[in-house]
């Protein structure tokens, strides 16, 4: 079975024939492009979801240790 990694690669290929087919004056041309092209989409997305989820934890444990410290004043 295909893992989720190649399934978002693959999403991420299908989008891109997508947006070339209806953004007017784009083009891509040739196989590598449009595989580079998603490499570049996924890695990026990948290292924001990264950053996001660390600041989103980083967040939530802020807001429990204030909400710890205002039960102790």
């Amino acid at each position: 079975m295909w893992s989720s990694a190649w399934v978002w690669l693959a999403a991420t290929l299908v989008a891109l024939f997508i947006a070339v087919a209806v953004v007017p004056g784009l083009s891509v041309h040739g196989a590598q492009t449009y595989v580079w092209a998603t490499l570049i989409i996924w890695a990026t997305t990948a290292i924001a979801d990264v950053f996001a989820r660390r600041t989103i934890s980083d967040e939530r444990f802020e807001a429990r240790l204030g909400r710890a410290e205002r039960r102790k004043g």
